[in-house]
């Protein structure tokens, strides 16, 4: 199959993954698991990103793992939560 291919690149895929396949592929699973949430590719991307930045990932690093083209995108990403204060990080004593 490979050879078939009309290009060179011997890594690409046979069968790429188009964006409505990876929506199918997303709904079957959330319906196997029994999760009645909507959600959606943008949804694992977005939990990735807010997981890493909260755990002290580079925000740099996650705006390069995540293809934006600047900080500012990736800058949405992180959200106040009403449980934590900017105190929460100063050494006292």
């Amino acid at each position: 199959l490979i050879r078939l291919r009309d290009d060179d690149d011997d890594q690409a895929r046979i069968f790429p993954i188009t964006r409505q396949y990876a929506w199918a592929i997303i709904k079957r699973i959330a319906k196997r698991a029994g999760i009645t949430e909507r959600i959606s590719p943008h949804w694992f991307r977005h939990a990735h990103a807010t997981h890493a930045l909260e755990h002290s990932a580079p925000i740099k690093l996650v705006c390069e793992t995540l293809g934006h083209s600047s900080v500012a995108i990736t800058d949405r990403y992180l959200h106040s939560r009403p449980d934590t204060s900017s105190g929460d990080y100063l050494k006292v004593g």
